[in-house]
C-alpha cells in the first residue's frame, strides 16, 4: 500500500482490513508493519444499504407462514398466497432498495403490507369466491371493504 502514485498499488477485497502490528523508522520512511485481517461477518455495502428490502421480505415470508396456520394447506391459501406474492411484487418489492432507506417510505410500505395481511386473513374467502365466477357482482360487498378494493 502506498500514498505516492508512482509506486505500485494493493487491491484488497471486500470486507478486508490492514491490522497496524508495528512501526519503525528507516532514514526518512515510516515503515508500518501490518496485517491483513478478513471479516466474513460483516455484511456488504448493498446488504446494508437494502437491509429494510430485506426484512420486507423476510416480514413476506413470516406472513406466508401465518396464512397457512390460519387457512391450512387447502385452495384458500393458495389464492392468498397468489394474490400476496403478486401484490408484493408490483407494490412495495418493485421499488429499489434505496426508495426503502427513506422513513415515510418504509413505514407506509409496512403499514401496506400489514393490511394486506388483515385482508388476505379476514376477506379471501369472499375474493377466492370472486375469482372462481366467470362473471364479477359486487352488489352485495360493501363500497369501501377492503375485500372489494383489494380485488380491484
Amino acid at each position: 500500500l502506498s500514498q505516492y502514485p508512482h509506486e505500485r498499488e494493493v487491491l484488497l477485497p471486500p470486507l478486508s482490513g490492514l491490522e497496524a502490528m508495528g512501526s519503525s523508522v528507516e532514514g526518512t520512511m515510516l515503515n508500518i508493519h501490518s496485517r491483513l485481517s478478513l471479516n466474513l461477518a460483516a455484511q456488504t455495502l448493498e446488504q446494508v444499504l437494502s437491509r429494510r428490502r430485506k426484512m420486507l421480505m423476510d416480514m413476506s415470508t413470516g406472513i406466508e407462514f401465518e396464512l397457512r396456520d390460519i387457512l391450512g394447506d387447502g385452495p384458500l391459501y393458495k389464492t392468498a398466497l397468489k394474490i400476496l406474492r403478486k401484490a408484493l411484487a408490483y407494490g412495495a418489492l418493485a421499488q429499489t432498495p434505496d426508495w426503502f432507506n427513506d422513513d415515510d417510505n418504509f413505514s407506509q410500505v409496512l403499514n401496506e403490507v400489514l393490511y394486506l395481511q388483515r385482508i388476505l386473513t379476514n376477506e379471501v374467502r369472499k375474493l377466492d369466491s370472486a375469482l372462481d365466477k366467470n362473471e364479477l357482482n359486487l352488489r352485495s360487498w360493501k363500497a369501501r371493504g377492503p375485500a372489494r378494493i383489494m380485488l380491484l
